[in-house]
């Protein structure tokens, strides 16, 4: 697979983005105050502050909150429980799991966290480590995929068969950072925006996603500082 045709840069564009979010409750921020117990193993701070002042994502699995925080002293997979949607509420549960360390299922930096599309695993990718930490929905770990060394990825999505990862920082950091596409975890692709397609603001990558309309695939990449993304279209050779 080749992604080489730029259809859209946002810097490019002389109008701004007409972006327009509706609030799905109804203009009401609903945060999260209250601080439950932690199991022994995984013993959560004190203060709400402390514990989540630097969330790095955030999924959704079954009424449960799992929320990365990799800039954290700590660096668990925190969750809250979800009592009620209408209007949104959130407190506090009792399972923490990874934390700061070098050992399997621990986190340099717990940096995205997705569910599998049809799954109930939870997937976090650790930044500075290169890899992709994979958990049941208790954290229980249970295994790793491996990114590139020298790769920084961000976050995992995934479409189908196949999976995509962007990343901060690529092995060669005078390149820019790469885009990993996976097919059935094993990689298959590797864009480099800036390398390959004279896109200068993607020195880093924060995030991307893939799509599928007609018959082509399409990505959809954010940059980080400079802040900008992309739209990518698949070509053939």
């Amino acid at each position: 697979m080749r992604v080489l045709i730029v259809l859209w840069l946002a810097a490019a564009q002389a109008q701004p983005l007409d972006l327009r979010l509706q609030p799905v409750t109804g203009g009401t921020v609903s945060s999260i105050r209250e601080v439950r117990a932690a199991p022994k193993s995984a013993p959560l701070p004190q203060t709400a502050t402390q514990a989540v002042g630097v969330p790095t994502d955030v999924e959704q699995l079954d009424g449960l909150l799992y929320i990365t925080t990799g800039y954290s002293n700590l660096d668990f997979v925190l969750t809250a429980r979800i009592p009620s949607f209408h209007p949104f509420s959130a407190v506090w549960n009792d399972l923490a799991f990874g934390g700061r360390g070098t050992g399997p299922g621990q986190f340099g930096t717990g940096h995205g966290i997705t569910v599998p599309p049809g799954t109930k695993r939870i997937e976090v990718a650790d930044r500075p480590n290169a890899e992709i930490d994979r958990f049941t929905r208790y954290g229980q770990y249970l295994s790793t995929l491996r990114m590139p060394l020298g790769s920084l990825p961000c976050d995992i999505a995934y479409l189908g068969k196949y999976a995509i990862v962007g990343a901060l920082d690529g092995p060669d950091r005078s390149k820019g950072a790469p885009i990993y596409i996976l097919e059935n975890d094993q990689l298959v692709s590797t864009i480099m925006p800036k390398e390959d397609l004279g896109l200068a603001n993607f020195k880093h990558v924060h995030n991307a996603v893939l799509r599928e309309y007609g018959d082509k695939l399409y990505v959809i990449a954010q940059a980080w500082n400079p802040g900008d993304f992309a739209i990518l279209e698949q070509v053939t050779n």
